[in-house]
């Protein structure tokens, strides 16, 4: 997203605030959007910074218009973004914000503009990479991620770019424990034939041809037809070894097949461990057995309005939206 060019064809910096807005007006004016990642550069200045704050600055003002609305006091408007910048930006591109990540939203108009543009919605990953986002990519994890989005967001996909969730046929089937720990020993057993110990690096990885279609590895990522996957078989040892107390007989007789290295001081029996110490005449002895601790762990409805037209006259913004946009959908 980076441009670059003669110092003397940029407009003059301004001193009053407002150079950053207009460097915004002109990526937008590009890219069809004031949703840069943290990182972008634009004609030599951090507009992917400069609009992160101005995000933060935005959320810090919502939120001690909150606290006025509630009667509670405010300790300091320093930091908070003024109306009238806010204004300016909105003027720019009235979705620059989001409650959202800032991501998804990128990925958003991009689909947007696409298909206004006269594309076809992106299905499949690697057929629409627009301003390094995947758009398929982006557009399958939508539909297979449905229950996680917010009401407002499964709004915005069906109404405005037309995605609907995936049917019960099209996701992937989910694997059980035993098929993932099946995964994990087919990767530990190929790992020993190849190498002739078990002694694997925590950060090794470990490819295993000919998984099932579906199934899910330890990256998270789902297999092809019979394609290979990497299991992260280093992480996954060190896992086990720590929940060592908690396996099956025949699990633990699996591993130790491969001649697994269990935890230091381990020593046979169900689980338990024997910390050892030296006597005096140097022989090794065990004290009490002990078992590892157990561990414990310790927006606003945006599904309101959504039968509320944008404008007094039930206009919409959006030349795909299908029925009456929510009223917080102003900016579309």
């Amino acid at each position: 997203m980076a441009r670059g060019g003669p110092r003397s064809d940029r407009r003059p910096i301004r001193r009053n605030g407002t150079q950053g807005a207009w460097y915004c007006t002109g990526l937008h004016h590009t890219h069809g959007h004031l949703l840069p990642p943290a990182t972008a550069v634009w004609d030599g200045y951090p507009v992917g910074t400069w609009t992160k704050n101005q995000r933060f600055a935005a959320r810090a003002a919502d939120q001690n218009a909150q606290r006025r609305r509630a009667g509670l006091p405010v300790a300091s408007s320093a930091g908070a973004l003024t109306e009238a910048r806010r204004a300016a930006l909105e003027e720019i591109d009235p979705g620059w914000c989001p409650v959202w990540d800032t991501g998804w939203q990128r990925c958003f108009r991009l689909v947007q503009n696409l298909l206004q543009n006269g594309g076809a919605l992106p299905v499949a990953a690697g057929k629409a990479i627009m301003q390094g986002e995947d758009l398929g990519r982006w557009v399958t994890a939508q539909r297979h991620g449905w229950e996680q989005l917010l009401p407002a967001q499964q709004w915005l996909l069906e109404n405005v770019i037309g995605i609907e969730p995936a049917e019960e046929a099209e996701r992937p089937v989910k694997r059980t424990q035993g098929d993932m720990w099946a995964l994990n020993l087919a990767a530990a057993r190929q790992f020993h034939a190849r190498e002739g110990h078990l002694r694997v690096p925590r950060k090794h990885a470990e490819q295993v041809e000919g998984v099932a279609e579906g199934t899910k590895t330890s990256t998270g990522r789902q297999a092809g037809a019979g394609g290979p996957v990497v299991v992260k078989l280093g992480t996954w040892l060190d896992n086990t070894r720590k929940r060592a107390d908690r396996l099956s007989t025949e699990r633990r007789a699996e591993l130790d097949q491969l001649g697994m290295r269990w935890a230091s001081g381990r020593v046979g029996g169900e689980g338990n461990f024997e910390p050892r110490v030296l006597s005096a005449d140097g022989r090794a002895e065990s004290r009490a057995a002990l078992s590892p601790p157990a561990l414990t762990c310790g927006a606003a409805n945006f599904g309101e309005g959504l039968d509320k037209p944008v404008s007094g006259d039930g206009a919409t913004h959006a030349g795909a939206v299908s029925r009456s946009a929510p009223a917080w959908a102003w900016w579309l």
